[in-house]
């Protein structure tokens, strides 16, 4: 038995996953600008936090055109033999 699965159904989750970072993001800028910030610190974090993101959505735009989707991805390997 051959058990795999394709990788594109990992899409959604992470999808999901950079959707929620970025709306997450979008509130942390806008409460930042609309209560202003105390200190510096706030902005810093708020500054290394979206370039995280932003590197983390240039990775992913750069690495999945090299992907084959199509091809399953084996989740135990064939040569793995059950011993009962």
């Amino acid at each position: 038995m051959n058990l795999a699965v394709a990788p594109y159904l990992l899409l959604v989750p992470y999808a999901i996953f950079l959707l929620l970072i970025g709306l997450f993001a979008l509130f942390n800028i806008g409460h930042l600008v609309r209560y202003g910030a105390r200190n510096s610190v706030g902005f810093f974090v708020t500054f290394v936090y979206v370039c995280g993101l932003a590197i983390i959505m240039f990775m992913t735009w750069r690495y999945m055109p090299a992907l084959d989707w199509n091809e399953p991805v084996p989740l135990v390997p064939v040569s793995a033999k059950a011993s009962f």
